[in-house]
């Protein structure tokens, strides 16, 4: 095997390698997005409720930040 061949072989193997990885990270964005991104969002709604009451207990001028104006 000479060294072209040998570096064609090489490149071939690193092409494949990268649109596998490519592929398997498009189906893994994919999923995240679909199944995973609405628990993040229904926690992030719960949350923001929790600082809205927690701040309605101070009734502060400097903390009423969180009005939806």
């Amino acid at each position: 095997m000479n060294g072209l061949g040998f570096l064609l072989g090489l490149l071939c193997l690193v092409s494949i390698d990268v649109i596998l990885g490519f592929i398997l990270f498009i189906v893994y964005k994919y999923i995240d997005m679909k199944y995973f991104s609405k628990l993040e969002i229904e926690q992030l709604i719960i949350e923001n409720k929790y600082l809205k009451e927690e701040n309605q207990k101070f009734k502060g001028t400097s903390t009423n930040f969180w009005s939806d104006e």
